[in-house]
C-alpha cells in the first residue's frame, strides 16, 4: 500500500486509524519484521499512535527498496 487518503466528508471517523491499526495487527500476526511508513510531516504524531517511530539510515535497518523510493522522491 502506498498511503491513505479519506475523502474530506469522511474525515473524523477514525478511518484511517482503524485502517493503519488493521494493517499493524496484521502484520504482527504474520511475524513481518518491519513496517515502514513514510508519512507527510503533519502525519508524525498520528503514525506514532500506532508504535512507528523515526528509522536513521545511518543507524537502523532500512530495506533496500525503501532506501531507493525515498531517494527517488
Amino acid at each position: 500500500m502506498g498511503g491513505i487518503y479519506v475523502l474530506p466528508k469522511y474525515r473524523g471517523l477514525k478511518l484511517a486509524g482503524e485502517l493503519v491499526s488493521f494493517l499493524v495487527q496484521e502484520a504482527k500476526k504474520t511475524n513481518v519484521a518491519h513496517i515502514y511508513c513514510i508519512p507527510f510531516a503533519e502525519l508524525d504524531v498520528f503514525y506514532k499512535i500506532y508504535g512507528f517511530t523515526e528509522a536513521y539510515p545511518e543507524k537502523d535497518y532500512i530495506h533496500d527498496t525503501i532506501l531507493q523510493s525515498i531517494s527517488d522522491a
